[in-house]
């Protein structure tokens, strides 16, 4: 079982990273952000979204996007601090 403290620990160490394209793996994750420190996990999730476009008569153009979310989890806190100062750029 998870202690409450454990839990936090963990929060303080885990990184969301959005807009990942759609062939990136999790090894690519973990290599582009090993740079920072020793990584403990690294997952990536895909979602997809469906947008209605345009309805023209009874066709509907639907566009699908795919956009990918992963989590990096460092062994340390400090590691964690430093990935974040890339927050907001594009690598």
């Amino acid at each position: 079982m998870t202690s409450s403290s454990d839990t936090e620990l963990l929060s303080q160490r885990r990184v969301s990273v959005h807009g990942l394209p759609t062939n990136c793996q999790s090894s690519e994750l973990r290599a582009l952000f090993s740079r920072y420190g020793g990584i403990s996990a690294s997952e990536i999730h895909f979602l997809v979204s469906y947008l209605k476009a345009l309805k023209l008569t009874s066709f509907a153009l639907v566009h699908v996007t795919r956009h990918g979310h992963g989590f990096v989890t460092f062994d340390e806190e400090e590691s964690a601090n430093a990935a974040l100062s890339i927050s907001g750029t594009y690598v």
